[in-house]
């Protein structure tokens, strides 16, 4: 499977579905991680959060949900950066296999946007099923004033029941000076029953929250599912975060 491929596929539910984690330097990147434990540590958070969904931690995770570093404003950046989709690439700007191979952004852009993006593939088939894991590397990629640095992994299954896709991202976003971290996980399940979203959200401390909504992180408002240790917390907000309620075992408001 082509990587840029499978990221572009990536892209695709991370612009429809863009919600981020916060800052996960308490807890410790994921980055230093294998792809393999990368894609683990998603599939642990989302069958056993371990953090407790109170006033505070909803709305931090959904003030995230509009972070320079956050899925929505990545997939925006890369999506807009000439030379790096598929189609784009100049086989002359790309070095080393489909495999592994890195493109250089200055020679594929023509001197629109600069930095390196690497990436490694591992895939396999048996009869109806195939299965892919890519990692992406972005090292000072940059367009205007803005730059992205850091790693993602991309696990994607499909079968003839459906697909199952887990995105791991650990990136620093600087923009005007000020560099914003994210850590997050991604799943997206299709099947015949239709689309699930779910997102691993990591705080400070490591500690994850499965959030599940039904409305892109670039509406200002809206309503979302939180899951912690302590139950799940059904949750309205506005102002992207700014003042909300969320109601389950509980009820709280900020």
């Amino acid at each position: 499977m082509n990587a840029l491929r499978t990221l572009g596929l990536a892209s695709l539910f991370v612009g429809s579905f863009a919600l981020v984690a916060c800052d996960g330097s308490g807890g410790g990147s994921l980055e230093s991680k294998t792809p393999e434990e990368r894609v683990d540590a998603v599939n642990s958070g989302l069958s056993k959060p371990s953090g407790e969904v109170n006033g505070p931690h909803a709305k931090l995770v959904l003030e995230a949900s509009q972070s320079a570093s956050g899925f929505q404003s990545i997939s925006s950046f890369l999506d807009g950066i000439p030379g790096l989709s598929q189609t784009q690439v100049n086989a002359e700007c790309a070095t080393g296999s489909s495999s592994d191979g890195k493109v250089d952004l200055s020679c594929s852009s023509n001197g629109k946007a600069s930095g390196e993006v690497s990436f490694k593939v591992s895939a396999s088939a048996g009869g109806d099923a195939t299965s892919a894991l890519v990692e992406v590397t972005f090292d000072n990629v940059c367009q205007d004033d803005r730059c992205l640095d850091g790693s993602m992994v991309v696990s994607a299954e499909t079968s003839a029941t459906g697909t199952k896709t887990i995105s791991q991202g650990s990136l620093d976003m600087t923009e005007g000076g000020e560099t914003t971290h994210g850590e997050w996980g991604l799943a997206v399940t299709t099947g015949l029953s239709g689309v699930s979203v779910d997102v691993v959200v990591f705080d400070d401390a490591g500690d994850s929250y499965v959030l599940s909504t039904s409305v892109s992180a670039a509406d200002a408002s809206g309503k979302v599912t939180i899951k912690g240790a302590n139950g799940e917390f059904s949750c309205s907000y506005d102002g992207g975060g700014v003042s909300g309620s969320c109601a389950g075992s509980t009820e709280f408001s900020w």
